[in-house]
């Protein structure tokens, strides 16, 4: 389920590089839907690389992948048109993105963790989130798709996501985000607690936003 996901996400670009590859599973589905024309598959670690050569020689798609062994955009030369960007933590993903490296299309990011600081990374840094997919498989996921323009986003969009909090698929996402935060509570004081019933009560306020009647929501 993760995979289609991903892959209805880069659907747009018709040539992707594929930072972090892993198995190649999102390109070799890409291909299938004919989505994409090329790929470039790329991982810092030559086991996974190799399993991707693998995965994707089978499919009989070698003449249209290039492979390369690299961090991030490093000695990527070939051009490309939309990025993904899945699978590894925040802080990973972000050091990706703080190197030079030639903008595409559009890019699609999954971060293991920490997905409210990277959407406030996303801000400081000049992307506009135009698409958040919400995905369970045993854990939530969260696919965020932007392109590089300019867009602040408040505090309440950080925590919910400017697109999820639209959607009602998300309230079990958020309710599983309120009793997560819950468990904090006896654990902290002062301002850090003040912090933690606050973006408990965001939750709150969106999920009776979204169990509203569409024509009675408001924004947050």
């Amino acid at each position: 389920m993760r995979i289609n996901r991903i892959v209805e996400m880069i659907k747009g670009g018709d040539v992707l590089l594929d930072i972090g590859t892993d198995h190649g599973e999102v390109i070799i589905e890409a291909f299938k839907r004919g989505y994409i024309k090329k790929a470039i598959a790329t991982d810092i670690n030559e086991g996974p690389l190799k399993r991707a050569y693998l995965n994707i020689s089978n499919a009989g798609l070698l003449d249209k992948v290039k492979f390369i062994q690299t961090d991030g955009f490093n000695n990527v030369n070939e051009g490309y048109n939309v990025v993904n960007i899945t699978g590894l933590g925040y802080n990973t993903i972000r050091e990706i993105l703080e190197k030079p490296h030639k903008r595409p299309k559009f890019y699609v990011f999954g971060v293991q963790s920490e997905i409210e600081a990277f959407r406030k990374f996303l801000s400081d840094s000049g992307y506009k989130i135009i698409g958040e997919e919400l995905v369970f498989d045993k854990k939530f996921y969260v696919f965020i798709k932007t392109i590089f323009a300019s867009e602040k986003l408040s505090e309440e969009d950080i925590i919910l996501g400017p697109i999820l909090k639209t959607k009602k698929e998300s309230i079990p996402y958020y309710k599983n985000k309120i009793t997560k935060l819950k468990r904090k509570v006896p654990h902290y004081e002062g301002e850090k607690l003040e912090q933690i019933k606050q973006e408990i009560n965001i939750y709150l306020q969106a999920i009776k936003n979204l169990q509203l009647p569409t024509a009675n929501r408001f924004t947050l």
